[in-house]
């Protein structure tokens, strides 16, 4: 696929110092296109606020006078998109994300790898912490593929800990799951999640507003935020301290005037406190998925204009109602005896050490021992350092 000529002209503009989003906004209110833009007359140009030097740049630009940077960078962008499932949009091409139009500084250009369709579906955004704890893994998991298996896309930040739990568990359902870097799209970062990055475009997006190449540096992933949260109706925090960068994609999302989602944890817990803190401050608290299907329609109802608006994009008639969950057999507890039974009521989602077990279910420390391995063999708990933990 070669680069059309308006495409061109939304690389170079986003690469021109000096030039973005609302001074492109005032060029489009007089102009259709940055076609139009770059042949326009240049006093009329100036008028509406390009300086002499970015004028210039226009004149070498039409005349094929372009600097080596753009030079380099637009053959490497012909190159990365002889492959199919690549593509690069501007804010004028009829995939770009209606949803991300709406908020301040939108990207430009965006580089998106997979069906780059899916990006105006209904999403949820999932973030959290890199380092999370066994049952903050497991929540975003669960609650991500549930969400999935319901219709809705799970968008996240590609980040270690709940990030890539979330993209995971999403990839099993039909929603699918939306990964936004904070590098170029062609850069795996975290390098160790080379296979999720591989696999993700077959039931997903990779979308990036960084050029290719664009290696990790600490200043693009509070940037990168606010298209997690811009491209969602809503925010889920799974799990995050009191300084986790999710808190900046939360406060983000309220900016953006989208839904905010905190899942609550245990108290002993410090990466927790951030979910904590967001509830007192009035985010909504979720510990069922259901909390959120069942309010669907409102939630997703601006998307779902949005994407009916964009002729490339169709919602489908099961989702105009509430999704629902693809059919899952429930968990019989019948095959655990009235010990285990016992035992296993007694214990909650975070680590018990077996002496807290013991004295909890006033029973020899032997037979617990003995139930603690059983209900392990049979899958209902885990044995995780410092004890065991139920399975949600």
């Amino acid at each position: 696929m070669e680069l059309d000529l308006e495409s061109q002209c939304w690389l170079f503009f986003s690469l021109l110092k000096g030039v973005g989003p609302r001074k492109i906004s005032r060029l489009l209110s007089e102009f259709s296109t940055l076609t139009e833009v770059v042949n326009a007359d240049r006093s009329r140009l100036r008028q509406l606020g390009l300086s002499s030097e970015q004028i210039s740049a226009v004149d070498d630009f039409v005349c094929a006078r372009e600097p080596e940077l753009y030079r380099q960078h637009r053959d490497r962008i012909q190159t990365w998109l002889q492959h199919p499932s690549n593509t690069l949009l501007h804010q004028n091409h009829p995939d770009y994300p209606a949803q991300l139009l709406q908020i301040y500084d939108a990207p430009l250009v965006l580089f998106a790898v997979g069906d780059c369709t899916r990006l105006m579906l209904p999403q949820l955004a999932m973030v959290g912490s890199r380092r999370a704890s066994p049952a903050g893994l497991d929540a975003a998991y669960h609650f991500a593929r549930e969400l999935s298996r319901g219709g809705i896309t799970i968008t996240s930040g590609f980040a270690y800990g709940i990030d890539t739990r979330a993209h995971q568990g999403a990839l099993l359902g039909s929603g699918g799951t939306i990964a936004v870097l904070g590098t170029g799209a062609d850069v795996c970062y975290p390098a160790q999640n080379r296979k999720l990055f591989d696999t993700l475009p077959e039931n997903g997006v990779i979308v990036s507003e960084f050029p290719l190449g664009t290696a990790p540096q600490a200043r693009q992933f509070p940037k990168r935020n606010r298209l997690i949260s811009g491209l969602a109706a809503g925010v889920l925090v799974v799990e995050a301290s009191l300084k986790s960068g999710s808190l900046i994609t939360a406060r983000t999302a309220l900016e953006q005037n989208r839904e905010v989602f905190a899942l609550p944890g245990s108290i002993q817990n410090p990466m927790a406190k951030g979910c904590h803190q967001l509830i007192k401050q009035g985010a909504k608290l979720v510990d069922d998925v259901y909390d959120i299907l069942d309010n669907w329609q409102s939630l997703f109802s601006f998307q779902i204009q949005l994407c009916q608006s964009r002729p490339s994009v169709r919602i489908e008639s099961d989702h105009s109602a509430a999704p629902k969950l693809e059919s899952m057999p429930a968990k019989s507890q019948g095959d655990l005896t009235e010990r285990e039974q016992a035992l296993l009521n007694v214990m909650g989602y975070d680590i018990e050490i077996p002496d807290q077990l013991i004295a909890r279910a006033s029973a020899p420390a032997h037979e617990v021992m003995q139930d603690l391995v059983m209900l392990e063999l049979k899958d209902y708990i885990e044995s995780v350092s410092g004890g065991y933990r139920k399975r949600m």
